[in-house]
């Protein structure tokens, strides 16, 4: 499961074959900011990322695309997983009271059980569509394979080294969602919020963007990203910093902010497992350079 991760998703090859679902959904988080700024409105940008981080990690593994459809699969998989990561940092404090923690008293470990029935089924969908695609794609010789056909085929391969289960499939998929949307969705949130603190550095760095005319972060803001090394480093770092980078330039490139309230981010960290910004994100984006007038 770790080799197809790193070599049918992670791989260098891979990224560089799906850097248009990176720039199609960095150019829809883009233009969502834009029809907001014309309307003159604010907006939560901590759910603007997380649907377009969302919407990167689940095209790239399972071609399917978080829209503004409310029966849209994707979307409510990313709704779940927004839930399994809060109830799963309640559940996780909640094991300092020892043996009362069993009893569940907050009802913490029932929802996120409910959370997970429902991630179930939602996927199972998705790969009860993958099948019949497979069936049609056999048919029509198309040579395009994600990762959840990989997967599946493995699964149906009696040859197989291994012998993967629909469940396996599942919990993998659940990983690869949950590593991948919140964590670089957050780092997004953190360095925009820094960035809009302190307009000198906001300023320098787009004065080295413009003078690249390229959406692209240049400088070492990106050095100390927590993704440590060696055997427990971040597998997904390549993925992560590509995304963020280009998701930064475009938010600098294009838009002034405006902060709602006494004009400073309040930067209080929140608790959970990847520790994001205690309040909203709330902003008004200020068109300053529209790239959708280029197309």
């Amino acid at each position: 499961m770790k080799k197809l991760r790193m070599t049918r998703l992670l791989a260098t090859s891979q990224l560089n074959q799906l850097v248009h679902v990176r720039e199609e959904e960095i150019m829809k988080l883009v233009e969502s900011l834009i029809n907001i700024s014309r309307e003159g409105k604010s907006c939560n940008l901590k759910q603007e990322f997380i649907t377009m981080t969302n919407n990167v990690i689940c095209r790239m593994a399972m071609s399917t695309r978080c829209v503004e459809d409310d029966a849209n699969e994707a979307k409510k998989v990313k709704e779940l997983v927004n839930q399994i990561v809060v109830l799963g940092g309640k559940l996780s404090a909640g094991n300092i009271l020892g043996p009362s923690a069993k009893l569940d008293l907050f009802g913490h470990g029932r929802q996120l059980r409910n959370a997970l029935e429902k991630f179930d089924r939602l996927v199972e969908k998705i790969i009860k569509e993958h099948e019949d695609q497979r069936e049609m794609k056999d048919m029509e010789g198309s040579g395009w394979r994600d990762l959840m056909d990989i997967l599946l085929a493995i699964s149906g391969d009696s040859n197989a080294e291994m012998n993967l289960t629909r469940k396996d499939i599942k919990a993998f998929f659940l990983d690869i969602i949950m590593a991948g949307t919140d964590t670089s969705a957050l780092t997004i949130q953190w360095i925009t919020a820094e960035l809009i603190n302190h307009q000198k550095i906001f300023n320098r760095l787009r004065e080295e963007i413009d003078l690249a005319n390229q959406m692209e972060v240049k400088g070492q803001m990106f050095n100390y990203l927590p993704f440590g090394s060696g055997r427990r480093g971040c597998p997904a770092s390549s993925l992560a910093l590509v995304v963020v980078q280009a998701a930064i330039g475009a938010l600098v490139q294009c838009f002034d902010w405006e902060v709602i309230g006494e004009g400073k981010i309040n930067l209080q960290e929140d608790s959970g497992f990847s520790m994001g910004i205690a309040s909203p994100l709330v902003c008004c984006p200020i068109t300053r350079f529209n790239p959708l007038n280029k197309r």
